[in-house]
């Protein structure tokens, strides 16, 4: 996920889906965006919060 938070590419349909729908998976997606998120600028709650609007997006 560490390269979601420095592009402005929308998240592939299939992984978005995926999870949206499995909160496992998406918890795995969140720590690591979080604990790189000072690489890109960003305190964690902000990496997290970007993430969870990607996953908003259709």
């Amino acid at each position: 996920m560490q390269h979601r938070l420095g592009s402005t590419a929308p998240m592939s349909e299939e992984l978005r889906v995926h999870l949206s729908g499995c909160a496992v998976c998406c918890e795995e997606a969140r720590s690591p965006a979080a604990l790189v998120a000072e690489e890109h600028g960003l305190s964690p709650a902000e990496a997290i919060a970007r993430l969870d609007a990607a996953l908003r997006i259709r």
